[in-house]
């Protein structure tokens, strides 16, 4: 009965021991760490975007750090963050909402909760993609369908009548977007540019148009 007793008594002690390692790490499953590939060149980066990225809901409260230099508005005043040690950290903040790298390098941003519970994301740009690395869906199917929503947008509403009718001279041509054609796991579609090459029937030559935004292109027709 004595060696049950001193038995359930070790027992007892080691639960209480791995119960209190758990009181002192809340919220362990957060303290995770991601690497992101995925930025937009050198441009400047929501801190919220990247929390997202990671799988992980973002919070107002949320307190930055960058290769352990706090992300925040730099400030003139003694002891604050300044533009300097931003910079000797490989990156620019105007707000502490946005983030611009600077260097080729792994950066190490950590996200800080309230509860002080933390995440640690790197942020990888040492090969950032170039621009003739894009990829594209140009399948049977895909083309197919793409096809059929250019003929769909021939058809528009007449502003008198409110009826489908052909589209004619004078008319916007709407060009359906184009964004399920391209698929990528580094570059943000929406934010895209690009050409669009367009014709008469039976031309052989075409006109161009220079299109900043690949979801919302329309034009006058004029022939």
């Amino acid at each position: 009965m004595k060696r049950n007793f001193l038995l359930l008594t070790a027992i007892t002690f080691c639960l209480s021991l791995f119960l209190s390692v758990l009181a002192l790490n809340p919220a362990n499953a957060y303290a995770d760490e991601v690497t992101i590939n995925k930025v937009q060149g050198y441009d400047s980066y929501e801190l919220s975007y990247l929390v997202k990225d990671a799988g992980y809901t973002y919070e107002d409260g949320m307190t930055f750090t960058l290769n352990g230099v706090k992300v925040e508005k730099p400030s003139t005043e003694a002891g604050g963050v300044t533009e300097e040690a931003q910079q000797t950290a490989g990156f620019r903040t105007t707000d502490g909402k946005k983030v611009e790298f600077l260097q080729k390098t792994t950066y190490t941003l950590i996200a800080t909760k309230s509860d002080e519970t933390s995440l640690t994301i790197t942020i990888d740009t040492t090969a950032l993609p170039e621009a003739g690395s894009l990829s594209y869906d140009l399948t049977d199917a895909k083309l197919q369908s793409y096809k059929n929503s250019v003929q769909q947008a021939t058809k528009v509403k007449d502003k008198d009548s409110n009826e489908e009718r052909n589209i004619r001279v004078d008319d916007d041509f709407i060009v359906p977007n184009v964004i399920d054609l391209v698929k990528d796991k580094f570059f943000d579609v929406e934010d895209l540019t690009g050409t669009l090459y367009y014709s008469v029937p039976q031309s052989s030559s075409y006109s161009t148009k220079s299109i900043s935004n690949l979801d919302s292109v329309k034009f006058p027709v004029s022939k």
